[in-house]
């Protein structure tokens, strides 16, 4: 969110990976760009396509004052069943 400038909605539903350097390997969510996967098998890494959405990726709630109005938003990840609230 900070180093990109998104909003909590879109980093919360971002493409997300993980590695297993010490196999060469990346799971990866297939919405991650083919452009970026050929880059990364041209470096010799295997890539395993985990579907568009993996819980096993971890899951987030966000929630967030907006500082023009105070007022409080809330996001879920839509990995899993969650629900952001503030009280």
């Amino acid at each position: 969110m900070i180093d990109f400038g998104m909003h909590p909605k879109d980093a919360a539903d971002a493409p997300r990976f993980w590695a297993f350097l010490k196999e060469g390997m990346i799971r990866a969510e297939s919405r991650i760009s083919q452009q970026v996967c050929k880059s990364l098998m041209s470096h010799g890494i295997k890539l395993e396509d985990i579907g568009p959405y993996n819980w096993h990726t971890g899951s987030i709630q966000i929630i967030w004052r907006d500082p023009k109005t105070g007022k409080l938003h809330g996001v879920t990840d839509p990995r899993r069943l969650g629900y952001a609230a503030g009280f």
